[in-house]
């Protein structure tokens, strides 16, 4: 009976034995529980705007090639930007 209880009082911790390792251990895993809860949210945030197929996209928008398009400048902007006034 004594020899176990000797055994149990030199055991170490284990957070004790690698101090280092079980904190990158406990930062890996919180990061991973983070990303997991971020990402449920952002699949709850986007349920109601419901695309099948798509879940996260980019609205581009795209000029016909070789088309002459110009935006008309007001002559307000023009005095200002060349200081005419």
């Amino acid at each position: 009976m004594k020899s176990l209880l000797v055994r149990d009082a030199e055991k170490e911790n284990r957070f004790e034995k690698h101090p280092k390792r079980n904190i990158v251990l406990i930062l890996l895993v919180s990061c991973a529980l983070m990303t997991v809860f971020a990402e449920y949210a952002l699949h709850l945030k986007n349920q109601r705007s419901f695309r099948p197929g798509i879940y996260r996209y980019i609205r581009l928008k795209e000029h016909r090639p070789l088309a002459l398009q110009r935006a008309p400048i007001p002559r307000s902007v023009l005095e200002d930007s060349d200081s005419l006034k």
